[in-house]
């Protein structure tokens, strides 16, 4: 079942852009790893600011988020993070 979003996001240098989605009631806490984020910006020309990157393109960072959900691929605390081959796009 894909995950659906929620508005809510915290920041956190060095370690990336947490984010919170939903799996019907269940929250599910995501991570935009910072230097996947840099790296992204840095592949569109962009700015370095992580956290402007990850507004720019934070629907498909959610789609991801979401089939990473689905392919049953959480960390051990059942969080589903996002590395650079994640954004690689």
């Amino acid at each position: 079942m894909p995950l659906t979003p929620d508005a809510g996001i915290l920041p956190r240098k060095f370690h990336g852009v947490y984010f919170v989605m939903f799996n019907g009631a269940e929250r599910v806490l995501c991570l935009a790893d910072y230097a996947a984020l840099q790296d992204l910006g840095a592949r569109h020309k962009m700015t370095e600011d992580f956290l402007e990157v990850f507004r720019a393109f934070r629907p498909e960072i959610e789609k991801r988020a979401s089939a990473k959900f689905d392919a049953g691929d959480r960390d051990a605390n059942g969080n589903v993070v996002l590395i650079g081959t994640d954004l690689d796009f």
